[in-house]
């Protein structure tokens, strides 16, 4: 019995293929449903998809003075894990990531228009947060005038300290006929001629007060031509709206009838940061410092050796490191990333600059100019912005549109004259208290105390300084009794000055060797 039982054992663990059941035809399908769900797993590599990272437009566009805080700037992100190394931020604003959220806050301590870069973490590759911060300038003030003051007049010794006043919309552009305007969350909107579509609004119909422009938003920058309108979004791709008969849209057409009502993407362009608009041509800068061109060309003004128009957009010839790009009517100006200035294009007025009236068909340097921070094309003019805040100018000028006091052509560049950011207002204050009338850069105390003077520029920006009068004296001097003329080593006759409410005299200066002078019974 016991070996009977121990062969059943054997043959039921050792070889259970022997007692295998028959398999209905349920268990067979249900058999090779398993065995290729199992085939697709370890078979078929699988793919861990990731949500795609975003990034937000700017809450706002702060502009502050120096020192004041701004109001913080929010940018809403997907798919990221935090905020990498921001560029472009002014000393004293900092940005942090939570919850999805990047928060820019501070009081920048700095003058000057700050264009920020965020980039994000988290495998979001190039996906960044960008915007714009403007800090404007303040003067800066001392008080001329010593602790212990005879009879003091305290004099604030003020600069105005340049820059210019921001604007409640981060951007603006000028065409032919219309005008745009961008604002801080990303829209564009525009007034003006419309015959060409220019104005993007899906009709012909000129506006008196500005409309949206339609479709459009992320736009981070703006530029209007003649009758034609681009727009860059923060992706780095380009749309554009009007006309187009020379090809000015760069979507490969120039024919009668080819203009656009709204925007459209312009094929072929990726990473540009900047765009331009000339009458009959449009610039786009690619980030890597090189410039395209399309359109009108016949005074070379697309800058690539010939005259042809384009319908597409062609590279520059010999550019590199270009920083930032302007169209005039029939020419075209490249700053580059060395403070130079480039042009190319029409030049029968002196517009590009360079001492002659010949016209260009590949960009040459303007003569003079460096330190030169913005640039702008007028119809046959030229402006260029320097570091020092002084503003020159090239061209035509029969309107006196170069701001130089005449209405002489100038074929190489002259300073604007008169442009500067002024002092406006003088408030003195004493313990504290504001002196009726003491709005003046002068200002005569009476009475011991501490004084401040509150200073304010053309920019609406405010500077204090201090001075402190310990006692005020009324004394006086008497004029001097002679003015001797005499041959060397030869006594004078002595000087006297009489004085009231002296205790003495400090050291005297201007004397000659050999001659002193004491003070005694109220005289010197």
């Amino acid at each position: 019995m016991k070996n009977t039982i121990s062969t059943i054992s054997q043959l039921f663990y050792k070889k259970p293929y022997l007692f295998k059941p028959k398999q209905t035809s349920m268990m067979r399908i249900f058999s090779a449903c398993k065995t290729l769900i199992l085939l697709m797993f370890f078979a078929i590599p699988t793919q861990v998809l990731k949500a795609q990272c975003t990034v937000g437009a700017a809450s706002s566009v702060p502009i502050v003075c120096p020192n004041t805080a701004i109001t913080n700037i929010t940018h809403s992100t997907t798919g990221a894990t935090g905020n990498g190394t921001p560029t472009g931020l002014p000393t004293g604003v900092t940005a942090a990531w939570a919850s999805n959220k990047i928060t820019i806050s501070g009081a920048p301590s700095v003058a000057g228009i700050y264009n920020y870069s965020i980039p994000l973490t988290g495998g979001c590759g190039s996906e960044k947060a960008t915007g714009k911060i403007m800090v404007k300038s303040s003067p800066t003030t001392t008080i001329i005038g010593n602790n212990t003051i005879c009879n003091p007049t305290l004099n604030a010794n003020a600069t105005s300290g340049g820059g210019s006043v921001g604007s409640v919309i981060t951007a603006i552009a000028g065409g032919g006929s219309h005008s745009l305007f961008l604002k801080n969350d990303g829209t564009v909107w525009a007034t003006g001629g419309n015959n060409s579509g220019q104005l993007g609004d899906g009709t012909t119909t000129e506006r008196i007060s500005p409309v949206k422009v339609s479709g459009l938003s992320g736009i981070i920058a703006i530029a209007g031509g003649g009758y034609h309108s681009l727009f860059l979004k923060n992706d780095g791709t380009v749309w554009a709206t009007g006309r187009n008969y020379y090809g000015q849209l760069g979507d490969g057409t120039n024919l009668l009838g080819a203009d656009k009502k709204t925007p459209f993407q312009v094929s072929g362009l990726s990473g540009i940061t900047a765009i331009a608009g000339g009458a009959y041509h449009s610039l786009f800068l690619q980030h890597d410092g090189t410039v395209w061109a399309t359109g009108a060309n016949w005074g070379g003004q697309l800058g690539d050796g010939t005259n042809t128009e384009k319908k597409k957009p062609v590279k520059v010839s010999g550019l590199s490191g270009i920083t930032t790009i302007a169209g005039g009517y029939n020419h075209s100006l490249f700053l580059k990333n060395d403070g130079t200035v480039w042009a190319t294009g029409k030049n029968d007025y002196g517009q590009l600059g360079v001492g002659t009236n010949t016209s260009r068909t590949t960009p040459v340097k303007v003569g003079g100019l460096i330190g030169i921070t913005a640039i702008a094309g007028g119809g046959d003019h030229s402006l260029f912005l320097k570091n020092d805040g002084t503003v020159w100018a090239t061209g035509w000028n029969v309107y006196g549109q170069l701001g130089d006091g005449t209405t002489t052509q100038r074929t190489t560049p002259v300073q604007v004259s008169g442009l500067a950011v002024t002092v406006t207002s003088y408030q003195w204050f004493k313990n504290g208290s504001a002196i009726s009338g003491a709005t003046n850069a002068t200002y005569n105390a009476a009475t011991a105390g501490s004084y401040i003077v509150q200073v304010t520029n053309s920019n609406d920006c405010s500077a204090t300084a201090t001075a402190v009068v310990v006692s005020v004296n009324t004394n006086t001097s008497g004029a001097a009794s002679s003015s001797p003329t005499v041959c060397k080593n030869t006594a004078i006759t002595n000087i006297t000055h009489s004085t009231t409410g002296a205790t003495g005299i400090g050291t005297p200066t201007g004397l000659p060797a050999g001659v002193t002078a004491a003070w005694a019974s109220n005289k010197i």
